[in-house]
């Protein structure tokens, strides 16, 4: 399928349309389905597009660190470049002296349309419309490039205008139980939920004292329950004390970003996991690096609170007591186990006034017939999210339509490394974090839903005409629909409010 789109100035009124959106991320989808990423096509048109547009992003950001391309056809080529963000392109050749290039963002969001002109062979013009009237310029491609000063880079993209339209600037706080977080990464720091000072005494405190609380309440119970019904109470109270163990063990840090719970301290960080063979250096797991940039890209006003675990069990417990402890409406969980983890199950049970997603897997396998955990065990307050790619499912994703609620593009999907650059990862473990984000989107804009409200406006959203691909292998045949998402959210806040 080719986009047509005629340019002019009357344009830029259309760059809110969520058909040109969604025809975009449907040729995208499709573009990733049937190509791995390859060099740059030799074919001259294209090579104008890189040179043109190289040459406008550098002239405002400084050297680009990648040009990726991800497919390409006769007269179109999809890649993505990265700095900061993460953006993908999709170049069109209209004439032998234009070239269309139109931006949107990884969750398929319009950034920019435009028209680069050429003269003589060479680029000579890029006539920019953006999303924002104001901004929608004309860039003379042959004039001097500005002075590149780093410190102009922000880390940290301003609100969404449509966010801001729906009211969306509610603070909202996301747990992300995984490998860790490398919290001084540049492309996420500012979305860390820092606690220091006053606030990290205050909370210290109220850590212990919760725990202790909550621990005295379920020794009582134990002792007023029949035998039946002590093996669950037993579990959560062991994982308490092992949880106030940790706390003890834990030297204080003057800046307490997180928590690991498998060294035992306040340095949720990513660390040395995996080894190669003996005479490579140790590689730092960058797993929930990457989840986490996922979860918290493009709004400063979602905050990501890191956590770091290996084991399962009493850890799993504890994990969820801590990001409940700190304020957490979202988990996300990246990772799931074959075996039974019933300290991550008992978590979830207890705690329903969080939402969790969680990744189906990536074996290919009806987790029905093959289950693995929390994914297998439903909740009303789990969401489970496949791999999707094109119209269909990665044929490496794990599925079911009892199970697995919906999918999400998992396949080539930008995000930061360990090496602080972005590069392309694929996996359920990258589509869960994106449905997240747009979980924490929906309360920046009504903070007061329940998790299952929250499930029901994303299967709400789901678009009508759901892709054969996806029937039989997830609950809800079909793809998110994110603006439908959002002011769903946005129609039930003003219901809510006109209540007496």
């Amino acid at each position: 399928m080719f986009l047509t789109i005629v340019f002019s100035y009357g344009l830029i009124s259309e760059l809110k349309s969520t058909e040109i959106q969604r025809t975009l991320e449907i040729d995208i989808r499709s573009a990733l389905a049937h190509s791995d990423h390859i060099p740059l096509p030799t074919d001259k048109g294209f090579q104008k597009i890189s040179e043109a547009f190289v040459k406008n992003q550098e002239r405002k950001q400084g050297p680009l660190e990648k040009i990726q391309t991800i497919s390409s056809q006769t007269n179109r080529i999809y890649f993505f470049t990265s700095k900061y963000y993460s953006q993908i392109q999709v170049g069109d050749i209209r004439t032998s002296n234009e070239i269309s290039l139109t931006t949107v963002d990884r969750n398929f969001r319009l950034v920019s349309i435009g028209v680069i002109t050429m003269k003589n062979n060479n680029p000579a013009r890029y006539r920019f419309f953006s999303t924002d009237p104001a901004n929608s310029h004309d860039v003379d491609l042959n004039e001097s490039p500005v002075k590149y000063e780093p410190h102009e880079l922000s880390s940290t993209p301003s609100i969404d205008p449509i966010l801001l339209e729906l009211g969306g600037t509610n603070l909202v706080k996301v747990a992300v139980i995984d490998s860790g977080v490398r919290v001084n990464t540049p492309q996420i720091n500012s979305s860390i939920d820092f606690l220091q000072g006053d606030l990290l005494k205050n909370f210290r405190k109220y850590e212990q004292q919760k725990i202790h609380e909550r621990l005295s309440k379920i020794l009582r119970a134990i002792r007023n329950h029949s035998d039946s019904s002590q093996s669950g109470l037993k579990r959560r109270a062991e994982a308490l004390k092992h949880y106030l163990k940790i706390i003890e063990e834990s030297p204080p840090l003057d800046l307490h970003s997180g928590r690991d719970f498998a060294d035992h301290d306040e340095n949720p960080n990513d660390v040395a996991t995996r080894y190669l063979p003996e005479e490579t250096p140790a590689v730092i797991f960058s797993h929930g690096t990457s989840v986490a940039h996922l979860v918290a890209f493009g709004n400063p006003l979602i905050k990501i609170i890191p956590v770091r675990i290996i084991r399962g069990g009493m850890d799993s417990y504890a994990t969820v007591e801590y990001a409940a402890l700190r304020g957490a409406r979202i988990i996300n969980i990246s990772s799931n186990r074959k075996n039974l983890d019933s300290g991550l199950l008992d978590a979830i049970e207890d705690h329903p006034e969080i939402l969790f997603v969680n990744c189906a897997g990536n074996e290919g396998r009806n987790i029905k017939q093959h289950p693995n955990y929390p994914a297998a065990h439903p909740f009303p307050n789990l969401l489970v999210v496949a791999n999707a790619v094109g119209t269909g499912l990665n044929p490496r994703s794990n599925f079911s339509d009892e199970f697995v609620h919906l999918a999400e593009l998992g396949t080539y999907i930008p995000a930061v490394d360990v090496n602080e650059k972005i590069s392309l990862h694929t996996g359920t473990s990258f589509s869960a974090p994106k449905i997240s984000h747009l979980a924490a989107e929906i309360l920046t804009i009504h903070p007061d839903l329940k998790p299952t409200e929250i499930i029901d406006i994303i299967r709400e959203s789901i678009d009508q005409t759901a892709p054969s691909d996806l029937v039989g292998k997830v609950k809800w045949p079909g793809f998110v629909n994110r603006e439908r998402a959002l002011r769903l959210a946005a129609s039930k806040f003003a219901t809510v409010k006109m209540q007496p």
